[in-house]
């Protein structure tokens, strides 16, 4: 005897995750405007570099080719790197580049001008405090935090000037990094020093003033 097949009813359970699944959108084409040539941003004529051959006064060498220009205004950071025999150290200062006020022709080569922060008096002694060269470089690129974050992982002692900066600031920063680096309980800690190299020898005979014979612990401790 065949039994009589039972009705079926829907089931409760939730479908499957893969039939609930969106379709996949179908896929567009460029926004409008995507296949416009980019708008060229005018440069002004002197700031596009220029190859130009000006004597040379020094070197007894052949008159060689420079690359001349004027630097955008902008933001900036001015960086100098100094060597401090147990460290390294680089001095920067934030700066404003700005257009010069006249041309300059007595500069055939890369050149700016700008307004270092907080101001040029407070910029300078800082700059002078921490040792900073006269060799700097300057980058618009690059910001503060970027070189700081590259400091610490050379690693190279930071040493910043910026809007905040007082002219008290950078002296307190030096002694406070120096008690960090060279413990006054210890001896100085010094890199070697290669043998026979010019101008590699004892650091009194390196940094001493005026050839004298302090050691350079007590000019730099002096100099903070």
């Amino acid at each position: 005897m065949r039994s009589a097949r039972r009705p079926t009813t829907p089931s409760s359970s939730p479908p499957p995750w893969w039939s609930a699944r969106p379709p996949h959108p179908a896929p567009r084409g460029p926004p409008p405007g995507a296949d416009a040539p980019p708008v060229p941003v005018p440069v002004p004529p002197s700031h596009r570099p220029r190859v130009e051959v000006h004597p040379l006064s020094i070197g007894g060498r052949a008159d060689p080719a420079r690359l001349v220009f004027t630097a955008a205004p902008g933001a900036g950071v001015v960086v100098g790197w100094c060597d401090l025999d147990d460290r390294f150290r680089w001095v920067a200062d934030e700066i404003d580049v700005v257009e010069p006020g006249e041309t300059l022709p007595r500069l055939p080569v890369a050149h700016a001008v700008w307004r270092p922060r907080p101001d040029l008096e407070t910029a300078t002694e800082g700059w002078l405090t921490a040792g900073g060269p006269h060799h700097p470089v300057l980058p618009t690129a690059l910001d503060s935090d970027e070189l700081t974050d590259l400091a610490e992982v050379c690693p190279t002692e930071p040493v910043l000037i910026d809007a905040d900066t007082t002219r008290r600031g950078p002296v307190e920063e030096l002694r406070r990094s120096a008690a960090y680096h060279r413990p006054a309980r210890g001896p100085r800690a010094q890199r070697p020093v290669p043998v026979g190299v010019p101008g590699h020898g004892p650091p009194a005979q390196r940094i001493g003033r005026g050839g004298g014979t302090g050691s350079s612990s007590q000019f730099q401790l002096w100099w903070l």
